[in-house]
C-alpha cells in the first residue's frame, strides 16, 4: 500500500455517461476509507538517456472528467512521496519535474478528487521504470564529427571550393611575379640605352673626321 491517505469509496455514478460535479481534493480527510477512481497514465517526457543530476520530467494524466485534481508522484519500491501538485484550472494532468534526478526505481502516480460530496483517490498508474545512465567521459578524447555523418554533396562542394581557391591564388601569384620581371627587364633596357661612355664619344668623332676628310 502506497503512502497516500485513505478516502471514502466513491458513490457510483452510473455508467460514466454523465459528468459528475467535480471540485478540488484539498478537503479530503485522511481518516476516510479509500474510494478507487480510474487509474491515471504516467509518461516520461524527457527524451534520451537519463544521467545523474540531470532534470527529468514526467506527466501524470487522469481521465478528462477529473479536472483540477491533486496528483501525487511516488517511488513504488518504498512508497516515498516525491511531489504533490494540483492540476491547473480545467486541466486533468500535471507535469512533475525532478530538477536533479538521483534515485532510479519504479515510479507511479495517483490523483485524488471530490466527486459531488465524496472524496476519492485513484488506482495507481502504470509503472515507469527509470534508470541512470553512465555519464560519457569526454576529458581524454572528445568525439569529433565522423565522415559518415557528413552528406556527400557537402563534401563535393567543399572540395570544389577548395580547388577553386587554390587555382585563383596560383594565378594571382604567377601574374604578380611576371609583372615584377617585366618591370625589371624594361628598367635594365632603359639603363643600357641611356649610358654614353668616353670610348663611344671618341669613336663617333673619328667617324665624323674621316667623313669630312673624304669630302676635301
Amino acid at each position: 500500500m502506497l503512502g497516500i491517505p485513505r478516502f471514502p469509496r466513491v458513490v457510483p455514478m452510473g455508467s460514466h455517461r454523465y459528468n459528475p460535479v467535480l471540485s478540488k481534493a484539498t478537503d479530503c480527510s485522511a481518516n476516510d476509507s479509500m474510494g478507487l477512481l480510474p487509474a491515471p497514465n504516467l509518461t516520461l517526457l524527457t527524451e534520451g538517456a537519463i544521467f545523474k543530476g540531470r532534470s527529468v520530467s514526467l506527466q501524470c494524466a487522469a481521465p478528462s472528467i477529473y479536472q483540477e485534481s491533486t496528483f501525487h508522484l511516488q517511488i513504488r519500491d518504498d512508497g516515498k512521496l516525491v511531489e504533490t501538485k494540483e492540476a491547473p484550472k480545467s486541466m486533468h494532468s500535471v507535469t512533475f519535474t525532478i530538477a536533479e534526478f538521483t534515485v532510479p526505481g519504479n515510479y507511479v502516480c495517483r490523483y485524488q478528487q471530490l466527486v459531488s460530496t465524496t472524496c476519492g483517490i485513484s488506482k495507481s498508474s502504470n509503472i515507469l521504470h527509470l534508470t541512470l545512465s553512465a555519464v560519457p567521459d569526454f576529458t581524454t578524447s572528445p568525439p569529433g564529427p565522423t565522415k559518415a555523418g557528413v552528406p556527400f554533396g557537402i563534401i563535393v562542394l567543399v572540395g570544389a571550393i577548395t580547388g577553386l581557391v587554390v587555382v585563383v591564388i596560383s594565378v594571382t601569384i604567377t601574374v604578380y611575379i611576371k609583372r615584377i620581371y617585366d618591370k625589371k627587364k624594361k628598367r635594365k633596357q632603359r639603363e643600357r640605352e641611356s649610358v654614353w661612355t668616353p670610348r663611344d664619344m671618341a669613336s663617333g668623332l673619328y667617324k665624323i673626321t674621316a667623313f669630312l676628310t673624304s669630302l676635301t
